[in-house]
């Protein structure tokens, strides 16, 4: 679990106020500011990199938001990018 005290960048930080913005508004029912916070997170976290955490992290909650809202077109989109991210995992930890 990550805390404030381990952001060291501006970025980090920021990402890291817009994930907890966005489980907060998840766990209170509210996907639309979810949503807008998990989506507002995710280029922060593209520029972490492919096999950055806070990517995955990101990814897996905009899934939950489009599950309970019943998207499941926009889940199955983000699912697969998660997946392909993770055969790159796979295939770097492989190559080692």
């Amino acid at each position: 679990q990550m805390k404030l005290s381990d952001i060291s960048t501006p970025a980090e930080r920021r990402w890291f106020e817009l994930e907890e913005e966005g489980q907060k508004s998840f766990e209170r029912g509210d996907m639309k500011h979810a949503e807008s916070s998990f989506l507002s997170a995710l280029p922060l976290a593209e520029k972490f990199g492919d096999k950055d955490d806070r990517l995955l992290k990101t990814l897996r909650k905009l899934v939950d938001v489009y599950l309970t809202e019943k998207r499941f077109d926009d889940a199955k989109a983000i699912e697969d990018r998660l997946e392909i991210l993770m055969n790159q995992e796979d295939v770097s930890e492989a190559k080692k």
